[in-house]
């Protein structure tokens, strides 16, 4: 059957499906034309990751599954102590949500509601964690700069091995440059080790604030970005530049020499 058909069957959208497909859990087999054929494995296998989904088990983990590096009830023991800690959070902010619902108005008194929130959580209750705002963009901001400096993909590697084993490729890798740009560019060891991640907090200097504005003003946040990207260009500009003026005068010097 094609995706159109599954799509009605399954009630997920066309976009779901490809992204397992491309996480590599599933693996379809295609018709003389080139189109997708799915067969009832198929549709057995995305029931299977539905199912699995909708209960908090994450993709690797189901990748994992199916792999047969994992098993069932291990996966879903910690599905269950993740959406565990989720409910523990929902009650907290459910009942605040409740308390402000109940005063039937479109303002609140902040300050109240402030001190509600951080007495509650003095005394271990828990409420929606604002970490999360901002972990996926600095984990997105290192593996960016990750790659752009090593042209490696930590962010491929780290899902499909696990952060930890991720960690020590990344050690390994970058240990392995800084040994090789000993030689190559003549720097020390440690300066070339250090450079991925000055680089990493350089460019989260000015992401972070930019995204955190961006959750109050997106337009001041678009502007800031367009602003960052005109002295980008303007620097690579120079840089340019400045590399032909050296490259003209080194020969020009040359010829005088002669």
């Amino acid at each position: 059957m094609n995706i159109k058909e599954v799509e009605e069957i399954l009630g997920i959208t066309r976009a779901n499906i490809r992204y397992y497909e491309k996480e590599g859990l599933l693996s379809v087999e295609r018709k003389e034309n080139k189109y997708r054929d799915y067969r009832q494995e198929d549709i057995a296998a995305l029931k299977k990751i539905i199912v699995l989904r909708k209960i908090g088990v994450n993709v690797e983990e189901i990748k994992a599954l199916f792999e047969g590096r994992a098993g069932l009830s291990t996966i879903i023991e910690n599905a269950a102590s993740r959406l565990g800690e989720d409910i523990k959070e929902l009650k907290g902010a459910l009942r605040v949500a409740g308390k402000m619902k109940a005063e039937n108005s479109d303002s609140f008194d902040e300050n109240y509601y402030f001190d509600y929130i951080t007495a509650q959580e003095k005394q271990g209750n828990k409420f929606i964690d604002l970490c999360k705002d901002i972990l996926d963009t600095e984990i997105d901001i290192f593996d960016r700069t990750i790659k752009f400096i090593t042209r490696w993909n930590f962010k491929k590697v780290r899902k499909e091995t696990g952060v930890i084993t991720a960690v020590i490729l990344l050690i390994i890798l970058l240990f392995v440059r800084a040994v090789v740009g000993m030689h190559v560019w003549g720097d020390g060891f440690w300066d070339i080790l250090a450079s991925p991640f000055v680089v990493f907090l350089l460019v989260s200097a000015i992401i972070i604030p930019i995204y955190l504005i961006s959750r109050k003003s997106p337009k001041l946040a678009k502007l800031l970005c367009k602003v960052v990207l005109w002295i980008a260009g303007i620097l690579a500009t120079a840089l340019v530049l400045y590399m032909i003026v050296g490259v003209v005068k080194y020969n020009t010097d040359r010829i005088f020499r002669k």
